[in-house]
Protein backbone atom coordinates (compact mmCIF):
# COMPACT_ATOMS: atom_id res chain seq x y z
CA UNK A 1 0.00 0.00 0.00
CA UNK A 2 2.97 2.40 0.39
CA UNK A 3 4.26 2.29 -2.87
CA UNK A 4 0.26 3.15 -4.26
CA UNK A 5 -0.13 6.35 -5.02
CA UNK A 6 -2.38 8.72 -3.94
CA UNK A 7 -4.72 8.71 -7.22
CA UNK A 8 -4.90 4.69 -6.73
CA UNK A 9 -5.31 5.18 -3.78
CA UNK A 10 -8.53 7.80 -3.84
CA UNK A 11 -9.76 4.86 -6.83
CA UNK A 12 -9.75 2.15 -4.38
CA UNK A 13 -11.88 3.68 -1.16
CA UNK A 14 -14.39 5.16 -4.12
CA UNK A 15 -14.85 1.25 -5.03
CA UNK A 16 -15.07 0.28 -1.23
CA UNK A 17 -17.54 2.80 -0.76
CA UNK A 18 -19.62 2.36 -3.95
CA UNK A 19 -19.50 -1.61 -2.98
CA UNK A 20 -20.61 -0.76 0.70
CA UNK A 21 -24.10 1.54 -0.43
CA UNK A 22 -24.98 -1.36 -2.82
CA UNK A 23 -24.99 -3.78 -0.71
CA UNK A 24 -26.83 -1.51 2.00
CA UNK A 25 -29.72 -0.83 -0.92
CA UNK A 26 -29.47 -4.72 -1.97
CA UNK A 27 -30.58 -5.62 2.14
CA UNK A 28 -32.83 -2.80 2.22
CA UNK A 29 -34.79 -3.77 -1.03
CA UNK A 30 -34.78 -7.05 0.19
CA UNK A 31 -36.35 -6.20 3.35
CA UNK A 32 -38.89 -4.36 2.36
CA UNK A 33 -39.77 -6.43 -0.22
CA UNK A 34 -43.83 -7.12 -0.07
CA UNK A 35 -43.72 -10.00 -1.72
CA UNK A 36 -41.98 -13.28 -2.99
CA UNK A 37 -44.78 -13.52 -5.54
CA UNK A 38 -45.42 -11.88 -9.01
CA UNK A 39 -47.24 -8.61 -9.00
CA UNK A 40 -50.46 -9.87 -10.77
CA UNK A 41 -50.43 -12.38 -7.64
CA UNK A 42 -48.69 -11.12 -4.86
CA UNK A 43 -50.56 -12.28 -1.95
CA UNK A 44 -48.81 -15.10 -0.38
CA UNK A 45 -50.24 -18.24 1.69
CA UNK A 46 -47.58 -20.40 3.48
CA UNK A 47 -48.97 -23.92 3.12
CA UNK A 48 -46.82 -26.40 4.82
CA UNK A 49 -43.19 -25.58 2.84
CA UNK A 50 -44.38 -24.31 0.04
CA UNK A 51 -45.90 -20.81 -1.17
CA UNK A 52 -48.92 -20.02 -3.03
CA UNK A 53 -49.57 -16.76 -4.83
CA UNK A 54 -53.17 -15.73 -4.89
CA UNK A 55 -53.90 -12.10 -6.76
CA UNK A 56 -55.64 -8.87 -4.81
CA UNK A 57 -58.88 -9.49 -6.25
CA UNK A 58 -59.57 -13.01 -4.65
CA UNK A 59 -63.12 -13.28 -3.72
CA UNK A 60 -62.32 -15.16 -0.67
CA UNK A 61 -60.98 -14.78 2.94
CA UNK A 62 -57.16 -16.13 3.34
CA UNK A 63 -54.41 -16.21 5.78
CA UNK A 64 -51.93 -14.24 4.02
CA UNK A 65 -49.18 -12.49 6.37
CA UNK A 66 -48.50 -10.08 3.13
CA UNK A 67 -52.50 -9.16 2.99
CA UNK A 68 -52.24 -4.90 3.46
CA UNK A 69 -48.96 -4.23 2.30
CA UNK A 70 -49.31 -6.85 -0.94
CA UNK A 71 -52.78 -5.37 -1.53
CA UNK A 72 -54.29 -2.03 -0.17
CA UNK A 73 -57.42 -2.83 -1.54
CA UNK A 74 -57.82 -5.61 1.61
CA UNK A 75 -57.52 -5.97 4.97
CA UNK A 76 -57.41 -7.92 7.99
CA UNK A 77 -60.66 -9.07 10.11
CA UNK A 78 -59.74 -12.09 12.88
CA UNK A 79 -56.22 -13.13 11.39
CA UNK A 80 -57.79 -13.24 7.75
CA UNK A 81 -57.31 -11.27 4.95
CA UNK A 82 -60.62 -10.25 3.25
CA UNK A 83 -61.53 -8.17 0.46
CA UNK A 84 -63.50 -5.59 -0.17
CA UNK A 85 -67.12 -7.03 -1.38
CA UNK A 86 -68.22 -4.53 -4.56
CA UNK A 87 -71.71 -2.89 -4.58
CA UNK A 88 -73.18 -6.26 -6.71
CA UNK A 89 -72.20 -8.06 -3.75
CA UNK A 90 -71.81 -6.67 -1.04
CA UNK A 91 -72.97 -9.29 1.52
CA UNK A 92 -69.31 -10.72 3.30
CA UNK A 93 -69.81 -14.68 4.68
CA UNK A 94 -68.00 -15.34 7.96
CA UNK A 95 -65.48 -17.39 5.89
CA UNK A 96 -64.89 -13.85 4.05
CA UNK A 97 -66.52 -14.44 0.82
CA UNK A 98 -68.54 -11.67 -1.32
CA UNK A 99 -71.95 -12.76 -1.97
CA UNK A 100 -75.02 -10.94 -3.86
CA UNK A 101 -78.16 -9.58 -1.88
CA UNK A 102 -80.31 -11.99 -4.38
CA UNK A 103 -78.67 -14.68 -3.63
CA UNK A 104 -81.18 -17.92 -2.61
CA UNK A 105 -79.39 -19.53 -0.18
CA UNK A 106 -79.21 -19.01 3.50
CA UNK A 107 -76.20 -17.46 4.51
CA UNK A 108 -73.75 -17.49 7.06
CA UNK A 109 -72.58 -13.46 6.63
CA UNK A 110 -72.23 -10.67 9.33
CA UNK A 111 -73.51 -7.95 7.69
CA UNK A 112 -76.89 -8.84 6.58
CA UNK A 113 -78.88 -5.55 7.14
CA UNK A 114 -76.84 -4.15 4.19
CA UNK A 115 -79.39 -5.94 1.84
CA UNK A 116 -82.99 -4.70 2.30
CA UNK A 117 -84.23 -7.52 0.71
CA UNK A 118 -82.85 -10.00 3.11
CA UNK A 119 -83.61 -11.03 7.20
CA UNK A 120 -81.65 -12.80 9.99
CA UNK A 121 -83.86 -16.06 10.67
CA UNK A 122 -83.81 -17.28 14.50
CA UNK A 123 -80.36 -19.62 13.44
CA UNK A 124 -78.69 -16.73 12.74
CA UNK A 125 -78.78 -17.24 8.79
CA UNK A 126 -79.05 -14.14 6.51
CA UNK A 127 -82.23 -15.56 4.31
CA UNK A 128 -83.75 -14.01 1.47
CA UNK A 129 -87.13 -12.29 2.01
CA UNK A 130 -89.87 -14.20 0.02
CA UNK A 131 -92.92 -13.70 2.50
CA UNK A 132 -95.61 -11.12 2.34
CA UNK A 133 -96.26 -8.98 5.84
CA UNK A 134 -99.22 -10.91 6.08
CA UNK A 135 -98.21 -14.28 5.95
CA UNK A 136 -94.19 -13.08 7.54
CA UNK A 137 -93.58 -17.04 8.80
CA UNK A 138 -91.04 -18.68 6.13
CA UNK A 139 -91.62 -22.62 5.54
CA UNK A 140 -88.87 -23.20 3.48
CA UNK A 141 -90.59 -26.42 2.51
CA UNK A 142 -94.16 -25.72 2.49
CA UNK A 143 -94.20 -21.61 1.43
CA UNK A 144 -95.42 -18.49 3.78
CA UNK A 145 -97.82 -18.25 6.50
CA UNK A 146 -99.72 -15.96 8.86
CA UNK A 147 -99.12 -16.05 12.46
CA UNK A 148 -102.39 -16.53 13.30
CA UNK A 149 -102.30 -20.16 11.53
CA UNK A 150 -103.56 -22.70 13.22
CA UNK A 151 -100.73 -25.86 12.24
CA UNK A 152 -97.47 -26.15 13.47
CA UNK A 153 -94.90 -24.62 11.27
CA UNK A 154 -91.42 -25.32 10.18
CA UNK A 155 -90.18 -21.73 10.82
CA UNK A 156 -86.89 -20.28 10.05
CA UNK A 157 -88.34 -17.04 11.69
CA UNK A 158 -90.95 -18.09 14.63
CA UNK A 159 -89.90 -15.13 16.51
CA UNK A 160 -91.60 -12.69 13.45
CA UNK A 161 -94.60 -13.85 15.44
CA UNK A 162 -95.44 -12.32 19.25
CA UNK A 163 -97.83 -14.87 19.37
CA UNK A 164 -95.93 -17.90 18.60
CA UNK A 165 -93.15 -19.82 20.06
CA UNK A 166 -90.55 -22.42 18.83
CA UNK A 167 -91.59 -25.69 21.06
CA UNK A 168 -89.87 -29.32 20.96
CA UNK A 169 -91.85 -32.28 19.73
CA UNK A 170 -93.10 -34.48 22.70
CA UNK A 171 -91.16 -37.70 20.01
CA UNK A 172 -87.81 -35.46 19.86
CA UNK A 173 -87.00 -33.05 22.19
CA UNK A 174 -83.80 -31.76 19.54
CA UNK A 175 -86.90 -31.00 16.71
CA UNK A 176 -88.26 -27.49 17.38
CA UNK A 177 -91.70 -26.19 15.37
CA UNK A 178 -93.13 -22.86 15.45
CA UNK A 179 -96.67 -22.99 17.80
CA UNK A 180 -99.51 -21.00 18.93
CA UNK A 181 -99.05 -19.72 22.81
CA UNK A 182 -102.51 -20.19 23.03
CA UNK A 183 -105.29 -22.19 21.26
CA UNK A 184 -108.30 -19.39 19.63
CA UNK A 185 -111.68 -19.70 21.18
CA UNK A 186 -112.78 -21.61 17.70
CA UNK A 187 -110.27 -23.96 17.92
CA UNK A 188 -109.36 -24.37 21.49
CA UNK A 189 -108.64 -28.48 21.27
CA UNK A 190 -104.55 -28.91 21.88
CA UNK A 191 -102.58 -31.11 21.56
CA UNK A 192 -99.13 -32.25 23.33
CA UNK A 193 -97.56 -30.66 20.13
CA UNK A 194 -98.80 -27.52 20.13
CA UNK A 195 -101.65 -28.24 17.17
CA UNK A 196 -104.76 -26.55 17.77
CA UNK A 197 -108.45 -27.84 16.66
CA UNK A 198 -111.86 -27.18 16.50
CA UNK A 199 -114.01 -29.31 18.52
CA UNK A 200 -115.78 -30.45 15.09
CA UNK A 201 -112.48 -31.92 13.77
CA UNK A 202 -113.53 -35.62 12.68
CA UNK A 203 -110.13 -37.40 13.87
CA UNK A 204 -110.06 -38.89 16.88
CA UNK A 205 -106.57 -37.91 19.10
CA UNK A 206 -104.60 -39.90 21.32
CA UNK A 207 -102.35 -36.61 22.65
CA UNK A 208 -105.11 -34.06 23.43
CA UNK A 209 -104.19 -32.01 26.38
CA UNK A 210 -108.61 -30.64 27.03
CA UNK A 211 -111.03 -32.94 25.32
CA UNK A 212 -113.06 -31.39 28.37
CA UNK A 213 -113.21 -28.22 26.58
CA UNK A 214 -115.30 -29.98 23.95
CA UNK A 215 -118.88 -31.25 25.00
CA UNK A 216 -119.39 -32.79 21.68
CA UNK A 217 -116.57 -34.99 22.54
CA UNK A 218 -116.13 -38.12 24.52
CA UNK A 219 -112.28 -39.76 25.94
CA UNK A 220 -112.75 -43.54 24.71
CA UNK A 221 -109.99 -46.15 25.09
CA UNK A 222 -107.87 -43.10 25.51
CA UNK A 223 -108.44 -41.14 22.71
CA UNK A 224 -110.77 -37.69 22.41
CA UNK A 225 -113.51 -38.93 19.62
CA UNK A 226 -116.78 -37.25 18.07
CA UNK A 227 -119.50 -38.48 20.50
CA UNK A 228 -121.20 -39.02 16.96
CA UNK A 229 -120.01 -39.09 13.38
CA UNK A 230 -121.88 -36.13 11.35
CA UNK A 231 -123.95 -37.16 8.31
CA UNK A 232 -121.19 -36.34 5.63
CA UNK A 233 -119.13 -38.12 7.30
CA UNK A 234 -120.74 -41.31 8.68
CA UNK A 235 -117.82 -43.93 8.45
CA UNK A 236 -116.26 -44.35 11.73
CA UNK A 237 -113.06 -45.79 11.84
CA UNK A 238 -112.18 -48.21 14.63
CA UNK A 239 -109.46 -45.55 16.06
CA UNK A 240 -112.87 -43.53 16.44
CA UNK A 241 -112.02 -40.96 13.45
CA UNK A 242 -114.98 -40.29 11.42
CA UNK A 243 -114.60 -39.80 7.34
CA UNK A 244 -116.58 -39.26 4.14
CA UNK A 245 -117.64 -42.61 2.21
CA UNK A 246 -115.13 -40.93 -0.59
CA UNK A 247 -111.98 -41.05 0.86
CA UNK A 248 -109.64 -42.09 -1.11
CA UNK A 249 -107.93 -44.57 1.79
CA UNK A 250 -108.51 -48.16 3.30
CA UNK A 251 -110.18 -47.28 6.43
CA UNK A 252 -109.88 -50.01 9.04
CA UNK A 253 -113.46 -50.17 10.42
CA UNK A 254 -115.92 -52.19 11.56
CA UNK A 255 -118.97 -50.32 10.03
CA UNK A 256 -117.83 -50.55 6.28
CA UNK A 257 -121.64 -51.00 5.42
CA UNK A 258 -122.60 -47.51 5.94
CA UNK A 259 -121.28 -46.97 2.58
CA UNK A 260 -122.69 -48.74 -0.29
CA UNK A 261 -119.66 -47.63 -2.46
CA UNK A 262 -117.15 -49.48 0.00
CA UNK A 263 -116.32 -52.60 0.42
CA UNK A 264 -114.55 -54.72 3.24
CA UNK A 265 -111.56 -56.16 1.82
CA UNK A 266 -109.10 -58.30 4.49
CA UNK A 267 -110.14 -55.80 7.47
CA UNK A 268 -109.68 -52.36 5.85
CA UNK A 269 -112.86 -50.48 4.10
CA UNK A 270 -112.15 -49.48 0.68
CA UNK A 271 -114.07 -47.78 -2.12
CA UNK A 272 -115.25 -50.46 -5.06
CA UNK A 273 -113.39 -49.01 -7.86
CA UNK A 274 -110.69 -46.21 -7.20
CA UNK A 275 -111.76 -43.14 -9.47
CA UNK A 276 -109.68 -42.38 -12.94
CA UNK A 277 -107.72 -39.29 -11.19
CA UNK A 278 -106.65 -41.95 -8.33
CA UNK A 279 -106.66 -45.15 -10.36
CA UNK A 280 -103.73 -46.77 -8.73
CA UNK A 281 -104.60 -49.15 -6.01
CA UNK A 282 -101.83 -49.38 -3.09
CA UNK A 283 -101.74 -51.10 0.17
CA UNK A 284 -104.57 -51.61 2.20
CA UNK A 285 -106.93 -50.95 -0.68
CA UNK A 286 -105.87 -47.06 -0.67
CA UNK A 287 -106.24 -45.37 -4.49
CA UNK A 288 -103.58 -42.80 -5.36
CA UNK A 289 -102.66 -40.72 -8.13
CA UNK A 290 -99.71 -41.67 -10.91
CA UNK A 291 -98.59 -38.10 -10.21
CA UNK A 292 -98.06 -38.21 -6.35
CA UNK A 293 -94.29 -36.91 -5.66
CA UNK A 294 -93.94 -39.62 -3.24
CA UNK A 295 -94.11 -43.40 -3.19
CA UNK A 296 -97.05 -45.40 -2.36
CA UNK A 297 -97.25 -48.89 -0.78
CA UNK A 298 -98.12 -51.76 -2.17
CA UNK A 299 -99.47 -55.34 -1.66
CA UNK A 300 -98.13 -56.41 -4.66
CA UNK A 301 -95.67 -55.15 -7.55
CA UNK A 302 -98.85 -55.59 -10.16
CA UNK A 303 -100.83 -52.50 -8.98
CA UNK A 304 -98.08 -49.83 -9.77
CA UNK A 305 -98.64 -51.45 -13.63
CA UNK A 306 -100.89 -48.82 -14.65
CA UNK A 307 -98.95 -45.78 -14.10
CA UNK A 308 -96.72 -45.93 -16.96
CA UNK A 309 -94.50 -43.39 -15.53
CA UNK A 310 -93.46 -45.25 -12.31
CA UNK A 311 -92.18 -48.44 -11.34
CA UNK A 312 -91.66 -50.96 -8.56
CA UNK A 313 -88.53 -50.27 -5.33
CA UNK A 314 -88.73 -51.81 -2.50
CA UNK A 315 -88.90 -50.42 0.73
CA UNK A 316 -88.82 -51.01 4.38
CA UNK A 317 -92.65 -52.09 4.36
CA UNK A 318 -92.25 -54.26 1.35
CA UNK A 319 -92.52 -52.99 -2.29
CA UNK A 320 -93.78 -49.71 -3.51
CA UNK A 321 -94.91 -47.42 -6.55
CA UNK A 322 -92.36 -44.79 -7.36
CA UNK A 323 -91.67 -42.14 -10.14
CA UNK A 324 -89.12 -43.96 -12.38
CA UNK A 325 -87.46 -40.13 -13.52
CA UNK A 326 -88.87 -37.65 -11.12
CA UNK A 327 -90.89 -34.66 -13.44
CA UNK A 328 -89.97 -30.84 -13.16
CA UNK A 329 -85.49 -31.41 -12.86
CA UNK A 330 -86.43 -32.95 -9.17
CA UNK A 331 -84.14 -35.61 -7.64
CA UNK A 332 -85.24 -38.21 -5.69
CA UNK A 333 -84.43 -39.21 -2.15
CA UNK A 334 -83.42 -42.55 -0.76
CA UNK A 335 -86.81 -43.47 -0.22
CA UNK A 336 -87.63 -42.86 -3.95
CA UNK A 337 -89.69 -39.07 -3.38
CA UNK A 338 -88.68 -36.44 -5.55
CA UNK A 339 -87.77 -33.27 -4.02
CA UNK A 340 -86.95 -29.88 -5.66
CA UNK A 341 -83.48 -29.08 -6.30
CA UNK A 342 -83.65 -25.91 -3.83
CA UNK A 343 -85.14 -27.66 -0.89
CA UNK A 344 -82.59 -26.41 2.03
CA UNK A 345 -81.19 -28.65 4.52
CA UNK A 346 -79.72 -32.19 3.78
CA UNK A 347 -81.83 -34.88 2.17
CA UNK A 348 -80.53 -38.18 1.77
CA UNK A 349 -79.79 -39.42 -1.30
CA UNK A 350 -77.33 -41.10 -4.02
CA UNK A 351 -74.36 -39.44 -5.79
CA UNK A 352 -76.38 -40.04 -8.99
CA UNK A 353 -79.66 -38.27 -7.85
CA UNK A 354 -77.42 -35.38 -6.46
CA UNK A 355 -75.86 -34.69 -9.15
CA UNK A 356 -79.12 -34.05 -11.32
CA UNK A 357 -79.47 -30.81 -9.67
CA UNK A 358 -78.01 -28.54 -11.98
CA UNK A 359 -78.50 -24.49 -12.55
CA UNK A 360 -79.34 -22.85 -16.39
CA UNK A 361 -74.80 -23.08 -16.94
CA UNK A 362 -74.82 -26.59 -15.88
CA UNK A 363 -72.84 -25.94 -12.34
CA UNK A 364 -74.11 -27.95 -9.41
CA UNK A 365 -77.12 -26.71 -7.23
CA UNK A 366 -76.30 -29.29 -4.75
CA UNK A 367 -73.31 -31.10 -3.33
CA UNK A 368 -73.13 -35.01 -2.20
CA UNK A 369 -71.41 -35.81 1.46
CA UNK A 370 -71.60 -38.89 2.98
CA UNK A 371 -74.45 -39.88 1.77
CA UNK A 372 -76.09 -36.95 2.42
CA UNK A 373 -77.16 -33.96 -0.39
CA UNK A 374 -76.61 -30.41 0.24
CA UNK A 375 -77.22 -26.95 -1.47
CA UNK A 376 -73.63 -26.07 -2.90
CA UNK A 377 -71.44 -24.01 -1.28
CA UNK A 378 -68.13 -22.93 -1.61
CA UNK A 379 -65.64 -24.57 0.30
CA UNK A 380 -64.68 -22.52 2.77
CA UNK A 381 -68.04 -22.19 4.33
CA UNK A 382 -68.68 -26.12 3.98
CA UNK A 383 -69.09 -27.98 7.18
CA UNK A 384 -66.14 -30.43 7.90
CA UNK A 385 -67.60 -33.53 6.60
CA UNK A 386 -67.87 -31.91 3.15
CA UNK A 387 -64.44 -30.78 3.00
CA UNK A 388 -61.52 -33.04 1.63
CA UNK A 389 -59.66 -35.67 4.66
CA UNK A 390 -56.35 -34.79 5.33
Amino acid sequence: MKNLTIRTKIFIVIIVITTILLLIGLFAYLAHKTSSCPAEAPLEIKEEDKIICMPCNADFGMHAENCTKACPNRYVKDEICLPECSKDTPLRTKGGICESCDDKRDLPVINCSICPNRYITDNGYCALKRCSDDKPLDDPANGCFSCDRLDIIHAKNCSKCPNRYLKSMPWDDNLFYCVLKACPSNAPLRLDDGQCFSCEEKKSFSSAENCKVCPNRTEKDGRCILTNCPANQPLRSNEGSCYSCDILQGIKSDNCSVCSNRESVDGFCRLKKCPEENSARGKNGSCYSCDNKHPFPLEDSKGCDICKNRSVIKDESGVACAFTTCPNGDFKDIFGSCIPCLTSGGILSTPEECEKCKDDSGNPVRIIGRGTCYLNIKKEEAPDFLKPLK
